[in-house]
C-alpha cells in the first residue's frame, strides 16, 4: 500500500503492491474456502464465480504490467 502512495508510482508498482497484498493476506486460499463452502451448499453459480476470481485478477495484473 505504501508503494502506491509514493510520488511517481507506476502501474507496475501498483500491480506489484496489489499482488503482494493478495499473497500476504492469503486471498487465494480464502477464495478457495468460499468456493468449497458454496460446493457444500450446492450453489453452482457461486462455485463457478469464486473458482474464476483469482485467475482473472492475476491475469489482469499480468496484462497491466505487460502493457503499461
Amino acid at each position: 500500500y505504501k508503494k502506491m502512495k509514493e510520488p511517481g508510482a507506476r502501474v507496475k508498482d501498483y500491480a506489484r503492491a496489489l499482488y503482494g497484498y493478495i499473497c500476504e493476506n492469503h486471498i487465494e486460499e480464502q477464495l478457495k474456502d468460499y468456493e468449497e463452502q458454496f460446493k457444500r451448499e450446492q450453489n453452482q453459480a457461486m462455485v463457478k464465480e469464486y473458482g474464476q476470481i483469482y485467475r482473472i485478477v492475476m491475469e489482469l495484473l499480468d496484462k497491466l504490467v505487460e502493457i503499461l
